[in-house]
């Protein structure tokens, strides 16, 4: 759009110019031959009009087209009267009419035609200017004009020709463009919806590997999972890279820690080397502000996609991680430098690197793969938050890249406070003659020597054993610090050095720990930088030794904390209770949006988990009645928006409403953590030190009931392990599982009543429900069969729904009897002590029942429930399908409970008739 109004100022600049050369030789002509001053004076308003409307950009292009075309014509009409002859007068029109084709408007060679017509009937009838005598006469007089009239319609052809090759270039452009936005939304939906089953493979082979295994299928669980984290890369990639070329990719600030990104950082750049000869040497400042404002996932996205360059082409050497910062008005300018020794860059493909499905050297580089996606999606990111990223390289030496990015400060302490003391005197011995390259011998020293600067404390860096032996008997010092090399040189010195001295701290690579012969000496996990080193000089260590230097793999509770949630799906109420116990959170439930705005009206919660579709009143309304409310309380307690739908903008749309947050459907443990970390008040969180990570995912609970878990694996319409993930545990799958058996037959009869009534909108929620609530306990199946006709309903694609309704409510019911089997107990265990009554006596008590509900007595129909539960009828126990009965009423859903007990009699009764059949 820019280019085309830069090409159309362009266009009439140029237009102006001749205009103006023209009005000036009517103008000079005027005065010439002494005509009345009115007429020089009236064409140099003209001349200024036109210059006027161009330079103030007074109305639109066409419309400055048209004022222009009707001002130049009138000067020639004027012009032409005044003349006595017809000739002089053809030459410039000729020439105006051509300059007025430039505009590339073909409706002005409207005016320039009628102005020819009425100079030449003014010439010929009025003035008599000339006449048609001879054959001369014809070529002077005629010829001209009738070539006046041919170029006329030349050039308005000719304009109409460029407009239709224009229209139809635009509509070109606009069909690629379209093919373009289709293309890159179809990227990005089928991304996500591969990320769903990788996710799956990752945390089944996460819950596979906690178990005893050979050591041959331990590498092969460890191998899948590997692949579904690289594959899991791959679709990241692809969604953001699609994002990103549809204006779609948002940079969401919030406050986080610094030090605990720079953590994570670090444990990525180690993880990815792998068994690589490669070694990370981590330099940074201590004084960076500790809490900032920005998009740290971004920030972490654009540096591993960084550092993944970096290992993936460096074979052997180092690779350098420096974490800077300079104060600017608006708060930091936050720096990552990442140095590497590996292939390098040549310069005339430096700027290759940041074109997408690009490989610089593609054959020499073949063997690494990849889509070319990380470095333009990274300085995308990188300019998208307003920052820069650089790179330097020589082809054979190496590469640096230096990303900057601006951010706000949150609070102005540093990571490592400038107030604290610690009275420590190190003694370190790093042989450097280990590392032949001597880039890694000057970083591991300019490291070294920021560090004791940063912390204040004086290291005396030993460069031979003998040194280090003579320093020991010298002096005594606090600590005492060693790689596994220097270890190795001498083990019994060091080993007897440990039992005299609490703190010789061995720097070893995490497979190396077996090596280390003495349990007195502590083993510190490269790659050692200031966190690790300062709580080794502060002596915090975990059960196993190691020191460790984050908070951020802990596990916490909140016992004290308290929080809603709000869905129509009573399953999905389950599965989050479930998944809320683990960290001790106190939860409170509701079905609906107007039961939800009940409770918060008599509790104050930390956290409103909101889902989106409800029946009656729906998520987004609930949350905007909530706001509504007067106190500050309302207007600021953080609401977490749950939503099956996870298509993309879906989180967008919920945070453009107001939402704090959104939490997808299933929900995941590790996303619920992070929402509850962030959410819950920090007095409220306890953290545990001594429980790592590891530690804290969710071991599957192994029940008594080992009968259950074999029917649940060996049965086919079930994946008990993917249901394990989401619920978080067997005993919690289990009672989702109880759950969905009891209210299977009222969730199924729902269904197909909005379908018989071609309730659309409540058929589109039921189904929506069915579709989250069936894959939170791994029935998959249901639930893609209930996405598509979700899908559906919203499109208004009646004729898919008629055509596999039918299916759905048959798997359905299969899934019902599937559970039943599980749960149910046979005819002859529950028929045994039970009365057997006939459809008779069953319709009247169930008559009764409609009776009592009228006079809102909930006593009276539990006596009645508990009354036909000592009966059955057909062989079949009426017990077993009261439990939803007894529900509602206890919900005080009387009317609900009275048309399931009907709908439970007829099925009853109607069962026994089919079996008489």
């Amino acid at each position: 759009m820019l280019k085309e109004l830069k090409q159309k100022r362009n266009t009439e600049r140029i237009i102006l110019i001749m205009l103006i050369i023209n009005y000036s030789f009517m103008i000079f002509s005027a005065i010439k031959l002494r005509w009345n001053t009115w007429i020089p004076t009236f064409m140099l308003i003209e001349a200024a009009a036109t210059i006027i409307f161009y330079v103030g950009s007074y109305f639109e292009y066409e419309r400055r087209a048209r004022i222009n075309t009707i001002l130049i014509m009138i000067s020639i009409s004027i012009y032409s009267i005044h003349y006595g002859e017809i000739g002089p007068v053809i030459v410039p029109l000729i020439a105006q009419i051509v300059l007025i084709g430039f505009y590339d408007i073909d409706s002005l060679m409207l005016y320039p035609a009628i102005t020819l017509t009425v100079i030449v009937f003014y010439h010929a009838v009025i003035l008599q200017s000339f006449t048609i005598n001879s054959v001369d006469d014809v070529y002077d007089i005629l010829v001209p004009i009738g070539n006046s009239y041919m170029i006329l319609l030349y050039v308005h052809l000719w304009d109409v020709r460029k407009l239709r090759g224009k229209k139809e270039l635009e509509r070109v452009t606009e069909e690629l463009e379209e093919a373009e936005c289709s293309k890159d939304d179809f990227m990005a939906n089928v991304s996500h919806e591969i990320r769903t089953p990788i996710n799956s493979i990752s945390g089944m082979s996460e819950i596979v590997l906690r178990d005893e295994l050979l050591d041959s299928t331990r590498l092969n669980v460890e191998n899948i999972k590997l692949s579904c984290k690289r594959l899991t890369t791959i679709v990241d990639d692809l969604i953001d890279f699609s994002d990103l070329r549809t204006g779609k990719y948002e940079i969401n600030d919030v406050k986080y820690s610094i030090d605990s990104t720079v953590n994570d950082i670090v444990n990525y750049a180690y993880s990815i080397k792998k068994d690589k000869s490669i070694e990370i040497i981590v330099d940074c400042s201590s004084s960076i502000p500790c809490e900032l404002i920005g998009d740290e996932t971004k920030i972490k996205r654009v540096i591993r996609n960084i550092l993944s360059n970096a290992v993936k082409f460096t074979s052997e050497g180092c690779i350098v991680i420096k974490i800077g910062y300079r104060r600017e008005s608006y708060g930091i300018n936050l720096s990552f430098t990442i140095k590497d020794t590996g292939i390098g860059i040549d310069k005339h493909d430096m700027e290759k690197i940041f074109s997408s499905f690009n490989q610089v050297d593609s054959k020499r580089n073949r063997q690494e793969g990849g889509l070319g996606f990380g470095l333009p999606i990274a300085r995308a990111i990188v300019e998208q938050m307003g920052g820069v990223i650089t790179v330097t390289s020589e082809p054979g030496v190496g590469s640096e890249f230096k990303v900057v990015i601006p951010q706000k400060v949150e609070n102005q302490e540093p990571i490592i406070s400038e107030e604290l003391d610690i009275k420590a005197n190190i003694l370190a011995y790093l042989d450097m003659e280990q590392f032949h390259l001597m880039q890694i011998r000057d970083e591991y020293r300019a490291a070294i020597e920021n560090m004791s600067t940063n912390i204040n404390v004086p290291v005396h860096l030993c460069h031979n054993l003998a040194e280090f032996k003579r320093r020991v008997g010298l002096k005594q010092y606090t600590h005492y610090f060693i790689s596994l090399v220097e270890y190795n040189e001498d083990k019994s010195y060091f080993n007897d050095l440990a039992e005299k001295n609490d703190n010789v701290i061995v720097v070893i690579d995490r497979y190396q720990e077996d090596e280390i012969e003495s349990d007195k000496i502590i083993k510190l996990m490269k790659p050692m930088y200031i966190f690790p080193v300062l709580m080794a000089l502060m002596g915090v260590s975990n059960k196993a030794g190691t020191y460790i230097a984050t908070e951020n793999f802990k596990k916490f509770t909140a016992p004290d904390a308290h929080v809603l949630v709000v869905d129509d799906d009573p399953v999905n109420l389950k599965v989050a209770s479930g998944l809320m116990k683990t960290y001790e959170v106190k939860t409170d439930v509701a079905g609906s949006g107007a039961e939800a705005l009940k409770m918060i009206d008599s509790e104050l919660y930390d956290i409103i988990f909101l889902d989106h579709m409800m029946p009656d009143m729906d998520g987004i309304e609930t949350f905007r009645r909530l706001r509504k409310k007067n106190g500050f309380y309302f207007k600021e307690v953080p609401v977490i928006a749950l939503t099956a739908n996870t298509v993309f903008g879906a989180r967008e749309m919920f945070l453009e409403e107001g939402f704090q947050d959104f939490l997808p459907k299933p929900i995941e443990v590790s996303a619920l953590k992070r929402v509850l970390k962030t959410y819950i008040p920090d007095e409220k969180i306890i953290m545990e030190n001594d429980i790592t990570e590891a530690s804290m995912a969710d071991t599957p609970i192994v029940t008594d009931d080992t009968q259950q878990e074999d029917v649940l694996q060996a049965d086919d319409f079930i994946d008990y392990k993917q249901g394990m993930i989401y619920c978080g545990s067997q005993e919690n799958l289990m009672e989702v599982l109880q759950l969905h058996y009891e209210e299977g037959n009222e969730n199924w009869h729902k269904i197909k009543k909005a379908y018989d009534d071609e309730d659309w909108k409540n058929y589109v929620i039921f189904v929506h429900g069915l579709k989250s609530s069936m894959k939170s306990v791994g029935i998959n199946k249901l639930s893609g069969m209930a996405e598509l006709l979700e899908m559906a309903g919203k499109e208004e694609n009646i004729d898919y729904i008629n055509k596999n309704n039918e299916a759905l409510l048959s798997e359905y019911s299969r899934v019902i009897d599937g559970l039943e089997e599980i749960f149910g107990c046979s005819n002859e265990e529950t028929t045994a002590d039970l009365k057997e009554t006939d459809a008779a006596e069953l319709r009247r008590i169930c008559d009764e029942f409609e009776d009592i509900v009228y006079s809102f007595d909930p006593d009276q129909m539990m006596q009645v429930i508990n009354e036909l539960k000592q009966y059955s009828c057909n062989g079949i126990a009426l017990a077993d399908k009261l439990v939803q009965i007894e529900k509602k009423i206890v919900n005080s859903d009387y009317m609900s409970a009275a048309d399931a007990l009907k709908r439970i009699i007829d099925e009853i009764t109607t069962e026994g008739d089919d079996h008489a059949l």
